[in-house]
């Protein structure tokens, strides 16, 4: 297959719509496209391996904060076993603060937004056949490779530059004559280069490299075109040995891209080819043309200084800046036809040695291509795009709005302008297709999915119309929004029929309001009291712990609240820091720090410590394994029972079972059994009878039971 799309899902139950959404709207590449989906368990070379048994010639990623690291290393595979592999990037982890991600450097193109609009075009255009100037006949090896930001940089000094270089990499040199910048110049360039050697020790890292090469070539290469010295570049037959000289060994020993001869200097883009080096190619380009020149002349001595100046070309981007600069130097140097250069002229490619030709069509893409959103009236749907084998096995995720009314900072939904809704008359015959292909449980992506009650309400009318024995919708729910048309028909709905995500996040007004998120603490208890008891719903409410500058007892006061509300299950999250989240404005303020690598996951503020924290996270796991799977509902019970707080009580098991076990993981239910009884007796002094059969009872139901959102006939007790 010519386009693979692909991503890490968290399991191996999980589907990725976003590659349905593209691939749906390839168009007539549609055939030439495959979709392979992974898990996060799977090795980056087992993925690597599976992803090329395809021989792709596009390969495209779909990124998250969960599969960020195993993508990236899959991605360095890749780029290393086949270079001339197109690699796309795309997903909300990728979308914002990129530029210091190393996927971002190994990929050809991130396409950051909703890409159904644009994914047509970009693969038609990486394949070659979106313009009359078909480069097909362009030899693999003219690809020229870029930066590898994976692959060692092996660093030296010659004389008084630094030189960073890499395997198959593609290099922007200077070189120019031994005269050709004015001695006051020098002096200043000395002292310059002095000061920064001073405070920068080799070896050198990769922002020293760049900052380097921003101080220093920018200043060269000004007084360069200032046209110092005699400038013998200028004259015809001199600048004509130079031209032949570069051109000499242009697909022998390197490839030639862009390059000028200017008066005093020379600009190049070079790739060398296996088994070369560049400062051999440099060495042999200026020992050449200088002995050839002092024969014209007549001259003895030095012709060109001593020292190069090189850098590795890091990207597509860069490699078109740079492509332009060198076109653009006589002009902006105030020279004319004289000078003599290599050039490219839109898809002319006649004048350029066929070994330097790249695909033209390509270089018009950018390196960030900012897709714009997708018409929800008539973007291809993607429902098609789901197998037999999806249908029965893993979950089927659908939409039928986008886009978010809130901007609460820890979300990146606070950066959508608006919510868009698809109209009922094109997803319902593909819901109803689902459904008839199998489909019970449908996983719905809406942000905010009753936040347009009318809206809302046609889609559960839909479902009800179209009921099927074990149907489930699961939706995400804004707690303050249960106007009555919405609340009779889920009160209309069987036993089951909806399993309810609604996030509160926290009951702090302070912390509501400065993290911009709607609070109506009365509204929002009553709507959960009014959803958990009703027997049609299995409701999941959400917490964060760690927002700026809510502390232990806060947390702990509105954890109490909602469990007060009776839902089924309490997620208490631990706040994440996402790429492009106004969340980052309070980092300063209220001294926000976070882990480095993903999930970014905060580990202390200036309202809880590290410590806090780390209990919060043992709390959350413990709460998960034994109230929200529903493995022991009697027992759970009896470790806050006759407690005036449920968090603490809750906090002091949990406490207890970590300096018991040092883990969180690991636990049979067996063995959790074993601790429960444990800490019942001694530190809750209850009596084993009691406990006992409360554990038989939850032992012997456990086996009949399921997690989350496939419980869909849960029973209220």
């Amino acid at each position: 297959m010519d386009i693979v799309f692909s991503t890490f899902n968290a399991r191996y139950s999980h589907t990725a719509l976003a590659l349905r959404c593209l691939r749906a709207n390839l168009g007539d590449l549609h055939d030439r496209s495959i979709i392979v989906e992974f898990d996060n368990s799977l090795s980056p070379q087992a993925a690597a391996e599976k992803l090329l048994a395809h021989n792709p010639q596009i390969v495209l990623f779909s990124v998250y904060i969960w599969n960020l690291t195993v993508t990236a290393e899959t991605a360095a595979i890749l780029r290393t076993v086949r270079p001339d592999l197109k690699i796309v990037i795309g997903g909300p982890e990728v979308s914002y603060e990129y530029t210091n991600l190393t996927l971002f450097h190994i990929a050809d193109h991130l396409i950051c937004g909703e890409g159904e609009a644009v994914i047509e075009e970009i693969c038609q255009t990486l394949l070659g056949k979106r313009d009359a100037c078909d480069t097909s006949a362009v030899s693999q090896a003219s690809r020229l490779p870029c930066f590898n930001p994976v692959q060692e940089v092996r660093q030296s000094r010659r004389k008084n530059l630094p030189h960073w270089a890499q395997t198959d990499c593609t290099y922007f040199v200077t070189f120019r004559l031994a005269d050709s910048i004015a001695q006051s110049h020098i002096s200043e360039y000395k002292e310059l280069r002095e000061k920064w050697k001073e405070h920068h020790l080799p070896p050198y890292t990769e922002s020293e490299q760049t900052q380097f090469d921003e101080l220093f070539s920018e200043k060269v290469n000004g007084w360069l075109d200032e046209g110092a010295g005699a400038c013998i570049l200028g004259k015809p037959d001199i600048s004509k040995i130079v031209a032949d000289t570069l051109a000499h060994f242009d697909g022998e020993r390197y490839e030639l891209d862009e390059w000028v001869i200017m008066p005093n200097h020379v600009h190049a883009l070079a790739t060398p080819l296996p088994g070369f080096e560049l400062k051999d190619i440099l060495h042999s380009w200026k020992s050449y043309s200088a002995h050839a020149i002092n024969k014209v002349t007549g001259q003895k001595g030095d012709v060109w200084k001593h020292e190069s100046y090189d850098h590795i070309v890091r990207d597509m981007e860069e490699l078109l800046r740079i492509r332009n600069y060198i076109r653009n130097n006589p002009a902006k140097a105030g020279y004319g036809e004289e000078v003599r250069q290599g050039k490219r002229d839109a898809c002319d490619t006649s004048a350029v040695p066929q070994a330097s030709r790249l695909p033209c069509l390509e270089s018009r893409l950018p390196k960030v291509i900012e897709a714009p959103p997708a018409d929800l009236k008539t973007v291809a749907l993607p429902y098609d795009e789901y197998t037999a084998d999806d249908i029965a096995h893993r979950r089927i995720y659908v939409e039928s709005s986008r886009g978010c009314p809130f901007h609460c900072e820890y979300c990146l939904s606070a950066l959508d302008e608006t919510v868009r809704f698809f109209p009922p008359e094109r997803i319902f015959p593909e819901f109803e297709k689902l459904i008839e292909r199998g489909v019970r449980i449908f996983k719905f992506l809406d942000r905010s999915f009753n936040i347009n009650a009318a809206h809302a309400a046609a889609v559960l009318r839909f479902f009800l119309e179209n009921r099927r024995d074990g149907m489930m919708l699961h939706l995400e729910w804004e707690p303050e929004h249960l106007p009555p048309t919405l609340e009779k028909l889920i009160a209309e709905a069987p036993p089951g029929f909806l399993q309810l995500e609604v996030g509160v996040q926290t009951f702090n007004p302070e912390v509501s309001k400065r993290i911009n998120r709607p609070l109506d603490a009365e509204k929002v208890e009553a709507h959960i009291r009014t959803l958990a008891a009703m027997p049609s719903v299995h409701l999941h409410a959400d917490l964060i712990a760690g927002l700026p500058g809510e502390t232990l007892a806060s947390i702990a006061a509105g954890f109490d609240r909602l469990h007060a509300c009776g839902p089924d299950e309490i997620q208490l999250g631990i706040l994440k820091k996402l790429r492009g989240a106004p969340i980052a404005k309070h980092d300063v303020a209220w001294q926000m720090v976070y882990n480095t690598s993903p999930p970014y996951d905060v580990l202390q503020t200036a309202a809880l410590s590290f410590i806090e924290l780390q209990q919060l996270r043992r709390f959350a796991r413990f709460w998960d394994i034994i109230v929200n799977n529903g493995r022991f509902p009697e027992t759970s019970k009896l470790i806050w029972q006759n407690q005036p707080s449920v968090f603490a009580a809750f906090m002091e098991w949990s406490n207890w079972i970590y300096e018991q076990t040092h883990t969180t993981f690991g636990f049979t239910p067996t063995r959790l059994a074993q601790l429960l009884e444990e800490f019942l007796i001694g530190t809750r002094g209850l009596g084993a009878k009691t406990i006992r059969h409360a554990i038989d009872n939850d032992l012997a139901a456990r086996s009949a039971g399921a997690k989350g959102m496939e419980r869909q006939t849960r029973k209220k007790n």
